[in-house]
């Protein structure tokens, strides 16, 4: 799910939608399952638990919670050690104001936004051995991927459009402010598809890590 703020300001301004940079489907053996729900995968008091079983190759790695921004330099929030069990992050009360940003200039007919005026980060959990990229943490399950948004006052996007391509975007998002998990889902019919957002968590819903090959 990167990158939610780009993507959104890309469809809200001009009705398209592009897909996520990253992959997220568990289909592959990329992706290690840690076998636990946790919710949305945020904690009330803004913890992060993650914990990938049966992958030795993530010990010792280091975790950076990274801010990115669409125009500006990436931000490393915080980081933290991955132990031979996981890793566990407090996430900050409040994110760089450069990483803030509104996404909406225009709205689709059949979409409600809430607060226009709302900001949104994008924050991702990422794994490293030195300056080496391993790859992405996510919370998701089947075919729904989600990632970490930081937003500066509440927001509710809902409803459905359909752009030329034959693609339909419906939302189904109540972000709060502070740190929420959106969710995204892509299904090909055809020559066209649907893309949809939540912040309901689905049922079964994990972290997983991706090394993205």
């Amino acid at each position: 799910m990167r990158n939610f703020l780009k993507i959104m300001a890309s469809v809200l301004t001009i009705a398209a939608f592009a897909a996520a940079n990253v992959s997220c489907s568990k289909d592959g053996d990329d992706e290690k399952d840690n076998g636990a729900n946790n919710g949305n995968g945020v904690t009330k008091n803004n913890e992060v638990t993650v914990a990938v079983a049966n992958d030795a190759t993530l010990a010792g790695c280091t975790v950076k919670l990274i801010g990115y921004s669409d125009d500006k330099d990436d931000v490393t929030l915080m980081t933290t050690t991955y132990g031979s069990n996981g890793f566990e992050l407090k996430l900050p009360a409040s994110v760089n104001a450069s990483l803030l940003g509104a996404p909406f200039d225009e709205v689709p007919e059949g979409l409600t936004v809430s607060n226009r005026a709302v900001k949104v980060a994008n924050v991702y959990l990422e794994a490293y051995k030195g300056e080496t990229y391993l790859g992405d943490f996510y919370h998701g399950v089947g075919e729904w991927s989600g990632s970490l948004l930081y937003v500066d006052g509440d927001l509710n996007v809902t409803g459905s459009f359909t752009e030329e391509g034959g693609w339909k975007y419906t939302y189904k998002l109540q972000l709060k402010k502070g740190w929420n998990t959106a969710y995204e889902k892509y299904t090909e019919k055809g020559d066209g598809g649907e893309a949809e957002y939540t912040t309901s968590v689905p049922t079964g819903a994990k972290w997983y890590f991706d090394s993205g090959k």
